[in-house]
């Protein structure tokens, strides 16, 4: 859950591994197929489905390849964010021309790892203060069964600082509401409290 983006149009799923146990939660703000800006956040909890995660780039790739990934580019450098480092990869979408930044990071205890990516349309490069700033709003509303999820979260919140404010409330931030800027269409008062009823109801 990002606050503050309530206004943009949102989605979110939980998916269950069938026999391993693992669960996905996967938030969308924006729309996935526009040149405005989008935000898709996976946090994987995996189960015996798995014995261990692929290498960051490949979880980030394997993840977006349904927007068509061309030019692809990784680096050893990393995006600052509240849940440490993170490897992060530039691609451009064919299908619909963007630019995206993908970020992955995992976790041995408790066993989880956070991967997504954000895209824009135009020729501009993300800003990853930016997406630093999207990800410090990134909060966990349940932990289900695992005390140490709720941990892992509650440590974030305390490291937040990439936008400019280290407030834990959920206090607004211009430069975070300029993300969603773009959106002008989503500004009708009755599509924003619709969004944020549909908000109040994510588990």
């Amino acid at each position: 859950m990002i606050p503050e983006a309530a206004d943009a149009p949102a989605s979110y799923a939980i998916r269950r591994h069938a026999t391993g146990g693992g669960r996905k939660d996967i938030l969308g703000l924006g729309e996935a197929q526009a040149t405005t800006p989008y935000l898709h956040i996976e946090v994987y909890r995996p189960g015996n489905e798995i014995d261990a995660f692929a290498d960051p780039a490949t979880e980030i790739i394997s993840r977006a390849s349904n927007l068509g990934i061309a030019d692809l580019r990784t680096s050893d450098q990393r995006l600052d964010s509240k849940f440490g480092p993170m490897l992060i990869v530039t691609f451009a979408t064919r299908d619909v021309p963007r630019n995206c930044l993908g970020f992955a990071r995992e976790f041995t205890d408790p066993r989880l790892e956070i991967v997504g990516w954000f895209c824009q349309g135009g020729p501009d490069m993300i800003e990853r203060s930016t997406l630093s700033c999207a990800l410090d709003r990134f909060t966990l509303l349940a932990a289900g069964s695992d005390p140490k999820v709720g941990i892992l979260f509650a440590r974030a919140e305390m490291r937040r600082s990439f936008c400019g404010q280290r407030d834990p409330i959920l206090a607004a931030t211009p430069k975070y509401k300029t993300l969603w800027a773009a959106l002008p269409r989503y500004s009708d008062p009755k599509t924003r409290a619709a969004m944020r009823a549909y908000a109040r109801q994510l588990p």
